[in-house]
């Protein structure tokens, strides 16, 4: 994983690629309840800074470049897409449709992972430092 970004942008069309192909991720009843909050250029990327790590913190940072991506994506995973797609038709013998709390495992957590893993993946093979960060 990469951890000393170029501040150079990432053209739009290469960041809607990378979330095309992780769309193509595996997905329970190809669901794919997840979302990515696309931040871009410094004045996006420098407010999710200063909200998740304040200026009093950063001096003491490890890795300083970190803070230099020119792009961050933010993955949701959507719980209630899944309950609505159990509850169609062709899913509801299962009954998954009946709340996130039938679910034997949090798939909407599982898939986005797989969706991740697939972005990570996509953005090294196109020669991108990548990194999962939380």
């Amino acid at each position: 994983m990469t951890r000393a970004f170029s501040p150079d942008p990432v053209a739009p069309d290469v960041v809607d690629d990378l979330i095309e192909l992780a769309s193509r991720a595996p997905s329970a009843g190809k669901t794919q309840g997840w979302h990515v909050i696309v931040l871009e250029g410094a004045d996006e990327v420098a407010r999710y800074w200063n909200i998740t790590l304040p200026a009093e913190k950063r001096a003491g940072f490890r890795w300083q470049q970190l803070l230099d991506a020119p792009v961050l994506m933010l993955p949701l995973a959507d719980s209630s897409a899944y309950v609505e797609r159990y509850a169609e038709p062709d899913k509801a013998r299962t009954g998954l449709g009946a709340g996130a709390d039938a679910w034997p495992a949090p798939y909407w957590t599982i898939d986005t992972s797989m969706a991740v893993m697939t972005l990570l993946l996509a953005a090294e093979d196109r020669g991108l430092g990548a990194l999962f960060y939380g």
